[in-house]
């Protein structure tokens, strides 16, 4: 059986998160073991997870800062779960799963959702994470 952590940057309904929650729903599960790690809260999804038998952890990020408290959180829970696969969704959960799973060696995949980015759409922080996973895009397994 794989056993995939997917971290992801909130539970809010949204595209990436809607697309998780149907890949999670049509998994064979005597395949495949999901956990849901959601870098801020369980929003609006979280309970559809755990309805379909999927652990949710939440990081209680808030928008706008990252603190090395949840690097190790997510440390933590990834550890405790001991996943073959972080699969990532959205640029900064890109970057704190490849984070971790360089500190842990774990085989990170990225799932990439917007291919066109505007800079001029998005906040400075985010500009910056998306410039620094392009220079990180050499480390995951898949794009």
């Amino acid at each position: 059986m794989l056993k995939i952590v997917h971290l992801i940057t909130d539970l809010e309904t949204g595209g990436a998160e809607m697309m998780l929650l149907k890949l999670i729903q049509g998994m064979d599960n005597s395949e495949f073991r999901n956990v849901v790690v959601s870098m801020m809260d369980e929003g609006n999804l979280g309970q559809e997870f755990e309805k379909s038998g999927v652990p949710v952890y939440c990081l209680g990020m808030k928008r706008g800062g990252i603190s090395p408290i949840y690097v190790l959180r997510l440390l933590r829970i990834i550890r405790q779960e001991k996943p073959d696969i972080i699969q990532t969704w959205l640029y900064h959960s890109d970057l704190l799963g490849t984070i971790a799973a360089r500190i842990l060696k774990i085989p990170v995949i990225w799932n990439l959702r917007c291919a066109d980015m505007d800079f001029k759409k998005y906040s400075g922080l985010t500009s910056f994470v998306v410039r620094l996973c392009a220079r990180l895009s050499a480390y995951p397994r898949l794009l």
